[in-house]
Formats: C-alpha cells, structure tokens, sequence
C-alpha cells in the first residue's frame, strides 16, 4: 500500500495573451519519508489531593512518582518529526506494568497522546514507535515507577467520578 499526498502548485504565466493561470497536482510518495527525531515527551498525572503535575522528558529516562490518584489517567503527550518535515507520522505503543499489566494501540495512529491509569504500584514501561511512510523508526522509551496509588476524589473538572473502593478502575 502507497500512501501519497497531493500538493498543488499554481504556475502564472505572462504571455502575449495576458495572464493564464495553471495549476497541476504533484504527487508525494511517503515511501520516500525517513526517520528523523524526536520531540520532548509531555508527563501529566493528579497527585493528592488535587495537584496536577506536569514535567517534560526525553527518551530513555525514568521518572518516579511518590503517589498517584486511583482514578486519574497518566497521560503522555509527544511528537516524533520525520523527514522531510512534511511527511506524516504513525505510531504504535505499548505499556507493561506489574503483575502483567499490558495495553497497547490498537492500530497505527496520528495521535501523540496516550493516557493509562495505573492499577497497582511497580513499574510502568511505555514504549513508542514511530513510524514514517513504511519504517519503523527508532522507539521512544519512558520509565515510570508508581510508589502508591492513593483513594483520591475527583479532581476539579473530571468527567467521571472516581469509582468506589473495590471496583475496577476502567
């Protein structure tokens, strides 16, 4: 399968004539898109009782966090930029954690954007791939150790109420 993209240019030509006014499509085989860099990795999550936490990362490192809201998502939010700048991005990610803990896309995606919440303290292993026309391009890691998962009510704004103690936490 070939993904292409369609640009359009418009040519002016002044002749004998006057103007003329042509354009044409140019058609833009992703085949030919590379892999190129990644941009920095957003890190948001609620701590008790009501304080939103954001920091920003880069591959490869690990982050700690002393307590967690039971209900509240960790959301990552990132890019990856192929090359040339105009090619479209894809990507894959999966999350393990304790105890089998495992979640992944479903299919490719556009969307920078994963949010998962814990269900018990250890280690959560987020890994994401990039890939740009039909590579598969060089994966994002990001550690991230869960000391405690606290009972938390929902913070200002929530769309959904933290469940009661017991029940599952989807």
């Amino acid at each position: 399968m070939i993904y292409t993209r369609k640009f359009m240019f418009l040519i002016l030509v002044i002749g004998l004539f006057g103007l003329c006014f042509n354009s044409f499509a140019q058609e833009k085989d992703v085949s030919k898109c590379g892999c190129g860099y990644w941009g920095p990795v957003n890190i948001n999550w609620w701590e008790p009782p009501h304080r939103n936490v954001s920091t920003q990362m880069s591959c490869g490192e690990s982050i700690c966090m002393c307590k967690v809201c039971q209900c509240c998502p960790i959301s990552l939010t990132f890019n990856y930029f192929c090359t040339p700048i105009n090619c479209p991005t894809r990507y894959s990610w999966t999350i393990s954690g304790p105890n089998g803990y495992s979640l992944s896309s479903p299919s490719l995606t556009t969307s920078g954007n994963i949010q998962f919440i814990p269900t018990e303290p250890g280690l959560y292993i987020v890994t994401i791939t990039p890939v740009c026309g039909h590579s598969e391009c060089s994966p994002c890691t990001i550690a991230i150790n869960v000391r405690e998962i606290a009972q938390c009510s929902p913070p200002p704004g929530a769309l959904l109420p933290c469940p009661p103690p017991g029940l599952p936490k989807e």
